[in-house]
């Protein structure tokens, strides 16, 4: 994993009283050269390609997408965004020494976005609601990126392995504590809606991509 940038399809769960404070911070005295790597930090709260990931192939195979939580709420992020903040970063010396904990400009229940998919596609979509059990079962069968995350992703285990532990807020809209910026905040420009993913990545859903 680079240093500079958390690059995972699916980033750590950020916990909404510990994640970092974001924009400029100091480096230590005498870090010097050490920090040389560690310019900035971008932590998507939640990419938005997370949906193909874990509902793609069943929305290709069927048209159905299995959850257990339809009505929990995220700010899924393009990962356009994600790569303009980036981007900016590297080019800007003044934004050296930057941690920013970046989300999407909608806030969307699973439920809204699967239906924001089905609108894309253009398809109706079946949102099969379960319980974590049997998604977890579905998950693990369906193999993939799904399957190796499910655990966690439906509360049977932390993000490191941890029986017992979630890192997933049970509640539908955990509060904020306001270390969550927009693209508005960061870039000073809005950033690419859920409609406009989903969008994007149509072909992806029906399996036409060229």
């Amino acid at each position: 994993m680079a240093r500079c940038v958390r690059q995972r399809l699916f980033p750590r769960p950020l916990s909404r009283r510990s994640a970092p404070t974001p924009g400029p911070v100091r480096a230590p005295p005498g870090a010097g050269p050490r920090l040389s790597a560690r310019r900035w930090i971008v932590r998507p709260g939640e990419f938005a390609t997370n949906a193909l990931l874990i509902w793609g192939p069943s929305i290709r195979s069927g048209r159905r997408a299995v959850e257990p939580f339809p009505d929990q709420a995220g700010d899924p992020i393009h990962e356009q965004d994600i790569a303009d903040v980036i981007v900016a970063d590297l080019l800007d010396h003044d934004r050296r020494g930057r941690i920013d904990t970046i989300i999407g400009p909608d806030t969307l229940t699973k439920r809204e976005q699967v239906a924001l998919i089905a609108e894309a596609v253009g398809e109706d979509i079946a949102l099969d609601e379960v319980t974590p059990e049997q998604a977890l079962r579905f998950y693990r069968e369906q193999g993939g990126f799904a399957a190796d995350n499910a655990d966690w992703l439906y509360g049977f285990t932390s993000y490191d392995g941890v029986e017992g532990v979630t890192d997933e807020p049970g509640e539908a809209n955990p509060a904020s504590d306001g270390a969550y910026l927009t693209l508005a905040e960061v870039l000073g420009r809005p950033g690419r809606s859920y409609v406009r993913w989903a969008r994007d990545h149509a072909s992806d859903f029906t399996g036409t991509a060229g």
